[in-house]
């Protein structure tokens, strides 16, 4: 009897050995087609070395996985089809017996709920639904609902409460103002209504006048008693700069969550591309920097690994080779698996 259990896990550990090793090579094959078989070769060997009884043991403890949308999971349609397939057919059915053994997934966007909706509506065909979202860089927290009524999205008051602590809306939206007016409209300006929300206000600014905006929107909340986090991201000549209340932040929101959920910190992973990510990649949680990231990040994460403890077997941070939502897979395989 002894001698069957040993085959049968000897058989386990192949399986999954040969599933890893096949999966590495069809996506080394993808990104590097010319040199798609000595990736296989590496890949087989190196895997099979690698996955053990314990290697399956933890695959089978489900995780909390914080996501990014835009540039992370949502970019390139096949990418985020292949993040679902893994999530649906590989991620969770190891822990399919019932729902609080499974894995959940969570956005946490500086979308509004409005543009979310619209983005589930374009893209539902290849988007896995997340069991919470996270808005607005962390001002509003939703819990899914149910799907057949008409709001599928319930706000979570609770979390509400706890951003009025210190927040002021008129004199932040008034110290936002000011900083616009000193650096001309030409080069600063409030986004859409529709973007803000009564603890977020987002503005938009050439690179060149950020520095001014934030020093003199941080001087004026200074002398109003006001606390806020400011927080700047984007590319292309142009950043948004949102500030929100002090109690909220992807973080924050991300610990909220977490909490609520019931998941312990190795069991939970950020994944993000840009510099609104980088507080909730920054926590005691695991992270992933997914392979396009900006390079405010890039810069970010290099410190952070450079702060990592030498000798550590386990690195907090993983910055992808892959891009978008198959370096999340990537990123997920190399934390947990």
């Amino acid at each position: 009897r002894k001698s069957s259990e040993k085959e049968r896990e000897r058989a386990i550990i192949m399986a999954a050995a040969f599933a890893s090793s096949s999966h590495f090579a069809s996506s080394c094959a993808h990104h590097h087609p010319r040199s798609s078989s000595s990736c296989c070769v590496r890949a087989h060997s190196s895997q099979f070395a690698t996955t053990t009884t314990e290697t399956i043991r933890r695959r089978n403890h489900p995780i909390l996985v914080v996501s990014d949308l835009d540039g992370t999971m949502v970019g390139d349609d096949q990418s985020t089809l292949e993040f679902r397939t893994f999530w649906e057919e590989e991620e969770n059915s190891i822990n399919n017996e019932d729902e609080k053994s499974k894995s959940k997934l969570v956005y946490s966007t500086g979308r509004s709920l409005e543009s979310f909706r619209a983005l589930l509506r374009e893209k539902g065909n290849v988007m896995v639904k997340p069991e919470m979202l996270i808005c607005a860089v962390g001002t509003k927290v939703y819990s899914r609902g149910d799907e057949k009524k008409e709001e599928m999205w319930i706000e979570d008051e609770e979390w509400t409460r706890t951003l009025d602590v210190g927040w002021d809306e008129a004199i932040v939206r008034a110290g936002c103002a000011k900083a616009i007016e000193l650096c001309g409209e030409e080069s600063a300006h409030f986004r859409p209504e529709e973007e803000q929300n009564a603890h977020k206000i987002t503005c938009a600014l050439k690179d060149e006048n950020v520095g001014e905006f934030v020093a003199t929107l941080e001087r004026y909340l200074e002398e109003k008693n006001v606390t806020a986090k400011i927080i700047s991201s984007g590319t292309g000549g142009w950043k948004y700069v949102d500030c929100v209340s002090n109690q909220a932040g992807k973080l924050e929101s991300l610990e909220f969550v977490r909490k609520k959920l019931g998941f312990e910190l190795e069991r939970t992973v950020a994944c993000g591309d840009s510099g609104n990510d980088e507080l909730m990649l920054s926590g005691r949680n695991l992270a992933i920097v997914v392979g396009n990231a900006q390079e405010d990040l890039v810069r970010w994460a290099e410190r952070a690994l450079l702060e990592e403890k030498e000798g550590s077997r386990k690195k907090r941070v993983i910055v992808t080779k892959a891009f978008e939502a198959r370096g999340i897979i990537e990123g997920i395989r190399e934390h947990f698996y």
